[in-house]
């Protein structure tokens, strides 16, 4: 169970780090539905 919490961790601090705003209290339909989203608006880091 640890490691699913762990897993689902990394997964949030990589959206973030993408510049999507999500949280790990949202079920699976919406972070599909976020995920679309941003593919219309591509994030691209600053070097």
């Amino acid at each position: 169970m640890k490691k699913n919490h762990d897993h689902l961790k990394k997964v949030v601090s990589s959206f973030s780090e993408m510049g999507i705003k999500t949280a790990c209290t949202k079920s699976r339909l919406e972070l599909f539905e976020v995920l679309e989203g941003s593919k219309l608006h591509p994030v691209y880091k600053k070097n």
